[in-house]
């Protein structure tokens, strides 16, 4: 999957622009953090890209008593 910039966009099916919706989704040991776009007239697909991809913040465990 193609990295891409999480702005708006026109859609091709209404002409009206599209904003985005982030999903962060979990893969193991990283976070990948995805955006989508849906036509808000059709709800149609129009496409998906990373923004960004993070590791995951490892907690140290805590000592019992």
């Amino acid at each position: 999957m193609d990295f891409v910039q999480p702005k708006q966009i026109m859609s091709p099916y209404s002409g009206r622009m599209v904003t985005p919706r982030i999903v962060e989704r979990d893969h193991g040991d990283e976070i990948h953090v995805e955006a989508l776009w849906y036509c808000p007239s059709s709800g149609e697909f129009l496409q998906k890209g990373l923004v960004e991809i993070r590791r995951k913040e490892q907690s140290e465990p805590q000592p019992e008593e």
